[in-house]
């Protein structure tokens, strides 16, 4: 006989079945509030909280390790190498984290989904390529950086010659004259989908009046910090009152361009010009978070989420060095090499200064017993083969040269950039940023664009275990050239001495003033 009727049994399995339902109904609700609870306070906490939780595309990371990492940086850094899975087990860098917070706010899908995007603050931010390309780069980034900093909307413009006539950023005709455009860029390098277009988002801002959406150009001065001796820019006597860019009061223009900066702004990781240019303590609390790892890490970020060079072009760059993870499980001591000459009249066949360089980073490598790979790029055609010859000829070291190989040749071979400028020179460098050891390059606009890929890529490396370089990477300026066909210049030397004479004159101006003021407070005490 039964123990319990049948019916008693089926009442039994339907209370055990609801309480198991009950039970997996109470630990989803659990965790999706534990979750959301961590994403209200990532998203309402100051900077300096976010630096240790943030929300990127819905899933929470943090410093401590978690079960749920389901995704890589690939998806969110635009193009980068390697997989980032491992890498917010520890925690993203801080900057990392800025620059994420930053798209997920202000990128072409936030815009989208903003319901009155007419109310945002926008700045314009001009790239172009592949002329100039150290120097339009750094304009470019600085215009994120800026953007980043006043919590503006960056959109991006390409830089072409319509474009240069018209803002007239740039005093040298030719420059505009020989701007190429969008389509052309694209073929070198392709732009990160995230930022939004300034002629696409212009039609669609209010335009109830019909200036209200033309871009106001920020004074020169005013993100500088100093007075620069800049002689296309002359320095006003009140320059100073421009300062506070990160001010809504002062600057409360929809669409404001920040002012040109060819290189990177090294200067603003400086407490002493933060609290000089930026006035709110967002502005001061984003740009040191963002210089965290000093300025050569800042760039490099800014770089790997805008641009990756075009799929043709990178189908034609050479391995320097497999890494461990990737190739064949050796180490290696990778150099980098970009030798530069300033003067039509140098040849190159002299690398006397770039072989003090090897010479002072062979001397100081940990372990000598390493095989050692160089990317080598250079604007002369002498260098390349001098350089190759000395560094395969090393007594016991085992050098090995690796250069990227180059169908076709610009016709003039002492311009910038030599023989394998443009597009050429975009396949050099990503050959010669390959380098996580040591890095040989003057201190040029172009030359840092690989100096701040070197210094992310090996530290982003570092960040998530799978890199096998524990050092930083050894860097040797090689010192500027003179003009050997350059002789005595009389009127170069007659405007140096009026430019030292006026702002000889501009500091005895401002002493005198500081003195009068002073005398003037002494008096009203009396």
């Amino acid at each position: 006989m039964a123990l319990f009727p049948k019916s008693t049994k089926q009442f039994f399995i339907a209370v055990a079945t609801l309480a198991l339902l009950l039970l997996f109904l109470t630990t989803w609700t659990l965790r999706t509030t534990f979750q959301l609870g961590l994403r209200y306070k990532s998203n309402h906490s100051s900077l300096g909280e976010r630096a240790t939780t943030i929300v990127i595309k819905d899933v929470v990371y943090s410093n401590r390790n978690s079960s749920i990492i389901n995704k890589t940086l690939a998806e969110s850094v635009f193009h980068y190498p390697i997989d980032k899975s491992t890498i917010y087990q520890r925690g993203a860098p801080i900057p990392i984290q800025v620059m994420e917070k930053y798209i997920e706010q202000h990128s072409v899908d936030a815009l989208r989904k903003d319901p009155h995007p007419e109310n945002r603050l926008f700045a314009i931010a001009f790239y172009q390529c592949p002329l100039q390309a150290g120097n339009h780069a750094h304009i470019f980034w600085n215009g994120i950086l800026w953007s980043i900093l006043t919590n503006r909307t960056v959109l991006y413009k390409y830089w072409d010659k319509e474009t240069c006539l018209k803002y007239n950023m740039n005093a040298f005709d030719h420059i505009c004259k020989s701007a190429n455009t969008e389509s052309d860029c694209a073929k070198v390098l392709t732009r990160a989908p995230w930022i939004a277009s300034y002629d696409e988002w212009k039609r669609l801002l209010n335009n109830d009046k019909d200036d209200q959406n033309e871009p106001f150009m920020i004074p020169y001065h005013a993100t500088m910090g100093r007075a620069r001796d800049e002689p296309r820019f002359p320095v006003p006597d009140n320059y100073e009152q421009n300062y506070g860019v990160d001010l809504l009061q002062k600057y409360p223009y929809k669409v404001v361009v920040f002012p040109e900066c060819y290189s990177k702004f090294s200067s603003l990781g400086e407490a002493e010009l933060q609290e000089t240019v930026l006035m709110t303590n967002f502005g001061r609390e984003t740009v040191k978070q963002l210089f965290h790892l000093g300025p050569d890490f800042l760039y490099g970020m800014l770089h790997r989420y805008t641009f990756q060079l075009a799929d043709l072009l990178q189908a034609k760059v050479p391995m320097l060095a497999p890494t461990p993870m990737l190739g064949d499980g050796k180490r290696y001591f990778t150099i980098g090499i970009h030798s530069r000459h300033r003067y039509a009249a140098l040849d190159g066949c002299d690398i006397s200064r770039e072989i003090k360089c090897i010479q002072e980073i062979s001397l100081s490598r940990e372990d000598q017993s390493l095989p050692v790979k160089v990317g080598l790029m250079s604007d002369r055609t002498c260098t390349i083969q001098n350089l190759t010859t000395y560094l395969e000829g090393m007594e016991g070291m085992n050098v090995s040269v690796v250069t990227a190989t180059h169908e076709e040749e610009s016709p003039d071979k002492r311009a910038e950039h030599g023989p394998y400028a443009g597009s050429a020179f975009f396949v050099d460098m990503a050959v010669v940023s390959a380098a996580r050891s040591a890095f040989i390059a003057m201190s040029r606009s172009s030359s840092d664009m690989m100096r701040e890929l070197i210094v992310f890529d090996q530290r982003m490396e570092q960040w998530g275990g799978r890199g096998n370089v524990t050092v930083d990477v050894h860097m040797c300026i090689l010192p500027n050239q003179k003009d050997p066909a350059a002789g005595f210049n009389m009127e170069q030397a007659i405007r140096v001495a009026a430019r030292a004479k006026a702002k000889l004159g501009r500091l005895e101006e401002q002493k005198r003033q500081r003195q009068q003021q002073r005398f003037e407070r002494l008096t009203l005490r009396r």
